[in-house]
């Protein structure tokens, strides 16, 4: 199956969507059950998530950081699919009846990427459908997410200013890094490093079809100062780390979304990774405020 958009319409000028824009295209393609059996439906595709930093309008009900495509049933897009995992049992799979067909459309968000991004490159469109499945009809009511902020100073090695010399006193305290995001902020210095940890009743978790997400929040004040960037990671009680991606501090509103690569996350560990020929002498790296994420509650 292939989706062309404006690829072969001689009146446009042009091919695929717009940059920096939604486009929505309801009723794509329909899967249809053509056996003798009721059969549960369920698909998976990869898909990238907007950019972090990506500039998206305030009026729009998603960020960086979430899904940069949106698959949903027939032209409702407040019905969507969950695509990253495969499982006619779970209450993202759909029922379809002998003869029966199920509309499918997707949103495309298109903010944060370079024109002439291919947002499906590589990506395989697996569908499985399967008869005596119970399409999440026996299933616990899905766990309630909330927001966590890290609660607890694992390391905190500072780097110095670019003229060598020590992080202001006032600037040096890494737990103003910990609890909620507030006016308090830690330097790193450069080549910095701080770790952070959650306890075990806040672990992050993945949060499904809103993409899975660790918050780095920076300070973000001035748009003219030159940019400040770090290397964030990830680990989980019994793993060592990932690096998910770079945290920055030209972030929209001043918050990093990151998609976590395994479940749950106790530490995170944020490195400077600023070039220091960019600056001047008393710069002193990236600024951390806050690292939160969702965890799950009863």
């Amino acid at each position: 199956m292939a989706i062309d958009l404006a690829d072969g319409d001689s009146g446009v000028d042009g091919s695929g969507v717009n940059s920096e824009a939604r486009s929505v295209f309801h009723n794509v393609f329909e899967i249809c059950n053509l056996g003798t059996q009721p059969v549960c439906v369920d698909f998976s595709v990869d898909v990238p998530a907007i950019p972090n930093g990506a500039d998206v309008p305030d009026h729009y009900d998603f960020e960086d950081g979430d899904l940069a495509v949106v698959f949903y049933r027939g032209d409702n897009p407040g019905e969507p699919i969950n695509v990253d995992d495969l499982d006619t049992d779970r209450s993202g799979a759909f029922r379809l009846d002998v003869g029966k067909c199920q509309c499918i459309g997707f949103e495309i968000r298109a903010f944060g990427f370079e024109s002439g991004t291919d947002l499906f490159e590589g990506a395989e469109l697996e569908i499985h459908a399967e008869a005596g499945a119970s399409c999440g009809e026996d299933e616990s009511p899905a766990p309630k997410l909330v927001k966590t902020w890290a609660d607890e100073v694992n390391k905190y090695d500072p780097g110095k200013r670019k003229n060598d010399s020590e992080i202001d006193d006032d600037r040096d305290d890494p737990g103003a890094a910990l609890g909620e995001r507030d006016s308090d902020f830690v330097s790193l210095g450069f080549g910095g490093e701080l770790i952070v940890k959650f306890d075990s009743e806040d672990e992050l978790v993945k949060r499904g079809l809103d993409t899975d997400a660790c918050l780095v929040e920076t300070t973000n004040s001035r748009d003219s100062y030159l940019e400040e960037t770090a290397r964030v990671e990830v680990a989980g009680p019994n793993t060592d780390y990932y690096e998910i991606e770079t945290a920055t501090s030209k972030a929209s509103g001043g918050t990093n979304t990151f998609e976590i690569p395994i479940e749950p996350v106790n530490r995170v560990r944020i490195t400077d990774t600023t070039d220091p020929d960019e600056h001047n002498g008393t710069a002193d790296g990236f600024d951390v405020r806050a690292v939160g994420g969702w965890t799950e509650t009863s």
